[in-house]
């Protein structure tokens, strides 16, 4: 009898036991996925992603985290990865009409508007807890398709029902600092920041466009505090490093330049701005090799190829010096006609011809991304372009991307078949 009761008892305590890890297993699980939400709620996409692997490795069975880990790599713009997850969701049970919703807001998103446009009323009537996320994939799709009327129609829209989202501001923010309207991007960053406190990319931005307007007593409060909540971030280490050039302080900056690159060898910003101070120092030794390096990394940079062509010049190497020099001139003059041709573009944005003569000036970049946008946002609005059609086949071909370069090869037959037969009547 003793040893049936101890038989009963062991086995209750083992169903108790499981029991206990089963609900332990589930509560953690639950908790990442919740603070992952949340991450993503506060735009932070890299700290989502870290939680979300954790609640993979206890559950790699749910779809809820596929599902959620596909919506943090679209915010970092890995769409690949995001549709991998999306697929995984859809096998492990996540309802069709989610992942299909996550999907066109990945089209959006990258620009793809003449795919994602037609289900926008469809989203924004059945927002469900979406609604900020809808509107941001959307303006920013807009946005990289340079029709910035429609983006502004759908960032207004997001400010008026989502007044407490921050991001709405950090927006607008964005936009002007990309056209280097400095005060305008300081205040909507300002504004944004008095949303979201608590934000780190925020205070960042308004840092630098404080530090581009020459506030250097602001940026420092906001460089100081990212220091102490970001310390490893390399973006947080050149603001300050810049801050602290602006301020005269040559040798501390040129520490904090030093220290960011021991961490990030390879960090582009902190390699051009230790080699401009070694330019200015005039320490022609040091400032060569890491302005070499520089330029290798990214050859399009104008203000690289010109402390380059400075360098090299001081050194006596007049015929290496010109070379960039020139660069830096033709870089001027296409840059100039690229701003006429914009300033176009947003006063009309149907303007096909300024979009193309774009495309063509950015030809011969050494990356494509941006010419590449622009070709694209042209059959987005007429996919009838023969010469962006053509364009884009002959990028893809060349790029090894045999699928896409089919598939524009393909329009632009039937395009050159259809005008043939025109010209026949």
């Amino acid at each position: 009898m003793k040893r049936n009761g101890l038989l009963s008892l062991t086995a209750t305590l083992s169903l108790i036991i499981a029991a206990m890890s089963y609900y332990w297993s589930d509560y953690r699980l639950e908790r990442h996925l919740n603070v992952a939400r949340s991450a993503l709620k506060s735009r932070n996409a890299d700290q989502a992603l870290v939680e979300l692997e954790s609640a993979e490795k206890i559950d790699p069975a749910s779809g809820e985290v596929q599902f959620w880990m596909a919506r943090a790599y679209r915010r970092q713009g890995r769409l690949s990865s995001a549709h991998q997850c999306l697929q995984k969701a859809l096998r492990l049970g996540v309802s069709k009409s989610r992942v299909q919703r996550e999907e066109w807001l990945a089209l959006a998103q990258v620009g793809q508007l003449s795919e994602a446009k037609p289900h926008l009323t469809e989203l924004l009537l059945n927002p469900e807890d979406d609604g900020p996320d809808i509107c941001e994939a959307y303006a920013n799709g807009y946005l990289l398709s340079y029709r910035f009327a429609e983006a502004f129609a759908v960032v207004d829209a997001w400010e008026k029902d989502f007044p407490f989202d921050a991001q709405p501001q950090v927006f607008r923010g964005m936009v002007a600092y990309s056209n280097s309207s400095w005060k305008m991007a300081a205040d909507h960053f300002q504004r944004a920041l008095s949303l979201a406190p608590q934000r780190d990319d925020i205070r960042l931005r308004l840092a630098n466009a404080l530090l581009f307007l020459r506030n250097t007593s602001e940026a420092t409060i906001h460089f100081q505090q990212l220091l102490k909540t970001s310390p490893n971030d390399p973006d947080v280490s050149n603001g300050w490093g810049r801050t602290l050039l602006e301020l005269g302080k040559l040798d501390m900056a040129r520490d904090v330049f030093t220290q960011t690159l021991k961490a990030h060898p390879q960090d582009y910003d902190s390699l051009l701005a230790l080699g401009q101070v070694e330019l200015n120092a005039n320490h022609l030794d040091d400032a060569l090799p890491l302005l070499l390096k520089v330029v290798a990394l990214n050859p399009d940079d104008p203000e690289a190829r010109n402390a380059l062509a400075t360098a090299l010049q001081r050194s006596g190497r007049v015929v290496d010096a010109a070379v960039h020099f020139e660069f830096v001139k033709n870089a001027f003059e296409i840059n100039s006609r690229i701003q006429t041709l914009q300033e176009r573009v947003v006063r009309n944005s149907k303007d096909l011809e300024s979009r193309y003569e774009i495309s063509e000036l950015l030809r011969f970049r050494s990356t494509s991304t941006q010419r590449i946008q622009w070709l694209r946002s042209i059959i987005e609005i007429d996919p009838s372009h023969q010469r962006a059609q053509a364009a884009l086949a002959e990028h893809y071909q060349s790029v090894g991307d045999d699928e896409l370069a089919l598939k524009h090869q393909t329009v632009l037959e039937s395009l050159t078949r259809g005008s043939m037969a025109k010209e026949s009547f």
